[in-house]
């Protein structure tokens, strides 16, 4: 599932070396993917009035009923690491 989230994400990224995804089972059978984004990248993975991000929800979804899962997916804002 996760080289699938990131292809889906891979043209709206600037550096994909800086996504974190994460994905997990939960006891009630569902499956929560929570993808970590770069503050830059926030915007483009939103889109205007939230159409791109909700499209991914979406297709996740469609994901899950593929493979007869529930799948929550959740975007974050990941923090600038900053180097001493």
């Amino acid at each position: 599932m996760k080289d699938f989230v990131s292809y889906l994400l891979k043209p709206f990224i600037q550096d994909t070396d800086k996504v974190i995804i994460n994905v997990e089972d939960l006891e009630d059978g569902q499956t929560e993917v929570v993808v970590q984004v770069p503050v830059e990248d926030m915007g483009r993975i939103i889109g205007k009035k939230g159409k791109t991000v909700a499209s991914l929800r979406q297709i996740m979804r469609l994901y899950g009923h593929i493979h007869s899962q529930q799948v929550l997916f959740k975007v974050e804002e990941r923090e600038n690491e900053s180097v001493d």
